[in-house]
């Protein structure tokens, strides 16, 4: 049994997670209220008088998709976070219903460049380093260190743009 997930991304970029356990024959199932029980029978859980085996990922995704009571309203940081776990997880997990505006945005970063921009005339030139990250569709995002610092300050973190979220690491590179 895997967990049917609705996500609805709103204006504000907070993220609604909702979702249900569902049997391989479509039928809802209350939620465990504890993981723990999951994890003390290997993954099996009694429902009335039926029991099943519930995939888990061993992450945050399971106290938010599994557990009574961990659906919710995510924002800031915790959206591309919780973002990039649905996709790394995707097989452990069942339907996955994205409302229209989160569908085209992913969370990215590994397709990266180095680039440089030069400036100038006769008298001076000026030459800036950039990085270069390609969203998944081929859209191209460029930033320079200095718009990268905050994010190496911070132990790394996630620039929104327009196709989603880019993914910096903490050295001030994209991930």
């Amino acid at each position: 049994m895997r967990p049917a997930v609705s996500l609805t991304l709103k204006p504000d970029d907070s993220l609604t997670v909702e979702s249900e356990l569902v049997t391989p024959d479509v039928i809802v199932v209350e939620k465990p209220s504890d993981l723990r029980e999951l994890q003390t029978d290997e993954g099996w859980y009694a429902a009335g008088d039926d029991l099943f085996r519930v995939v888990t990922t061993d992450t945050a995704l399971d106290k938010t998709l599994i557990e009574q009571g961990g659906n919710g309203t995510l924002s800031g940081e915790e959206v591309p976070k919780f973002l990039k776990l649905v996709d790394e997880n995707g097989k452990a997990l069942g339907e996955v219903d994205k409302n229209d505006v989160l569908k085209p945005l992913s969370v990215f970063g590994k397709t990266r460049e180095n680039r440089a921009k030069v400036d100038g005339n006769a008298d001076a030139i000026s030459v800036v380093p950039l990085l270069v990250v390609r969203s998944p569709g081929g859209d191209e995002y460029e930033q320079s260190p200095d718009e990268l610092k905050p994010f190496a300050a911070n132990g790394g973190g996630f620039s929104r743009v327009d196709k989603g979220w880019v993914e910096v690491g903490s050295n001030g590179k994209r991930e």
